[in-house]
C-alpha cells in the first residue's frame, strides 16, 4: 500500500481478506498510527467448512459426507507490516508482491515519479498487478489553452504533474498498461467537501488558495485525476 497514511486500508484488507499487507509511509507519525491501528483490530476468527471423506458405510448407503468445521485465529498485526520509507526507494525484496496499490499516493506527485514506478516494477512478481488513483492532478483532454494557463499559474504550477506525464513514466518503467481513466467525479466530490468543511470550521478557516484555484480550473472544463491498472509482464 503506497503512501498508506494511518493504515486503514492495510488493516482492513488484512482483517477481512486475510492478506499479508505491507504499508509504506514516509511520515513517521502516520506510520506509527498505522501500526497501532493494526494492533487495535485484535484477532480475527475465520470459519472453514469442508466435506470430510465419507466413511465406506455412509458412501454405500448414499448418505452425504459429514461436514467438518475448522477455526483459525490470526492477529491482524501479524499480517500488517508498516515500513517508514519513501515510495522512491522501497525497502522490500524484488519479485515479492502480487499486488501494489495506492489510494491517492502523494509520493507520485514528485516530478521524478519514474523512480517510484521502477520500484513498483521491481517488487512485483511477474504477472503482478499495480493499481492506483490520484485525484488532484490535471486529467486527460484539457483544452490546450486552459492547461497552459494551469501550468503557468503561480499557485497550481508544478513540474510534470499531469495525466499524460504519469502515463509516460509508467510505460518507461517497464509496466504494461491495462487501463487508464480520469476520476473527475471523485476529485470534485472530495475537493468540494474539503472546501465546505473548511468554510464551516468554527475557527473561521477558509479553503487555501490552491484548492480554490484547482476547483476553478475543474469547473472551467478541466478533467481531474488518473486511475490506472497496470501489470508486470510475465518473464
Amino acid at each position: 500500500d503506497l503512501c498508506c497514511g494511518e493504515g486503514s486500508a492495510a488493516a482492513y484488507l488484512a482483517a477481512t481478506e486475510g492478506w499479508q499487507v505491507t504499508g509504506v509511509e514516509i511520515v513517521p507519525a502516520a506510520a506509527q498510527a498505522a501500526r497501532a491501528l493494526a494492533e487495535e483490530y485484535g484477532t480475527v476468527v475465520r470459519v472453514k467448512l469442508t466435506a470430510a471423506a465419507a466413511e465406506s458405510e455412509a458412501a454405500a448407503a448414499g448418505d452425504a459426507a459429514p461436514i467438518r468445521l475448522s477455526l483459525s485465529y490470526t492477529r491482524v498485526a501479524d499480517l500488517v507490516r508498516i515500513a517508514t520509507a519513501s515510495v522512491h526507494c522501497l525497502p522490500l525484496p524484488s519479485c515479492s508482491y502480487d499486488v501494489v496499490f495506492g489510494q491517492d499516493p502523494d509520493g507520485l506527485a514528485h516530478a521524478d515519479r519514474l523512480h517510484a514506478f521502477r520500484e513498483v516494477f521491481r517488487v512485483l512478481r511477474p504477472g503482478g498487478l499495480f493499481y492506483f488513483w490520484h485525484h488532484w492532478i490535471p486529467g486527460p483532454g484539457w483544452p490546450a489553452a486552459l492547461l497552459a494557463e494551469y501550468q503557468a499559474d503561480s499557485i497550481t504550477a508544478a513540474p510534470r504533474l499531469s495525466y499524460q506525464c504519469y502515463l509516460e513514466d509508467l510505460k518507461a518503467s517497464g509496466l504494461q498498461l491495462a487501463s487508464a481513466s480520469d476520476c473527475t467525479a471523485l476529485a470534485m466530490h472530495h475537493m468540494r467537501a474539503t472546501a465546505a468543511l473548511m468554510r464551516a470550521a468554527d475557527d473561521g478557516t477558509q479553503p487555501d488558495a490552491w484548492l480554490v484555484r484547482v476547483l476553478q480550473y475543474a469547473e472551467r472544463g478541466g478533467s481531474m485525476g488518473i486511475q490506472v491498472v497496470a501489470y508486470k509482464p510475465m518473464e
